[in-house]
Parts: structure tokens; sequence; C-alpha cells
């Protein structure tokens, strides 16, 4: 089947049990329990300030985009200046 089959990670916890004792397995997956909720607490704190540095930017874009449309065809001027003279 595969590496691991489940009687194998039964030796594997009752060797580990032996070693570290049910204490220190405990305090081991309560660090590891907490290094994780550290890690998802940061990442969100990180993605927070992100979100808000790239909302005020719709605004200039905005204004880009009625510059562009507001633009005249050099072309479609040179047509208006020659058939006005």
């Amino acid at each position: 089947m595969g590496i691991f089959e489940p009687h194998h990670l039964i030796l594997i916890i009752i060797i580990a049990l032996i070693i570290f004792g049910p204490g220190k397995i405990a305090d081991l997956g309560g660090q590891l329990g907490r290094g994780i909720r550290d890690f998802k607490k940061a990442m969100h704190e990180e993605e927070a300030p992100a979100q808000a540095q790239t909302a005020p930017a719709a605004e200039p874009v905005r204004e880009i985009r009625q510059a562009e449309a507001n633009v005249v065809e050099p072309a479609a001027a040179a047509k208006e200046v020659a058939q006005s003279h």
C-alpha cells in the first residue's frame, strides 16, 4: 500500500509516548497550535494594510480613463483644421 500504514502510525505514536511522555507531547502540540495561530494572525494583519493601500488607487485610474476618452486622434484633429481653412 503506502509507506505508512495504520499499524505503523500506531507504533510511532507508542514510541513517541515512551520517549517523551504524555505531558511533553501535549506541550509540543500546544506550542505547534500556538505557532500556527500566530502565523495565521500575522498573515491576516499583512493582508489588511495591503488592501487599504490598493483601495485609493481606483480614483487615479478613473481619472486616467476619463483623460484618455477626451484625447483627440491626431489624424482627426488635422482633418478638422484642414476643413476649417
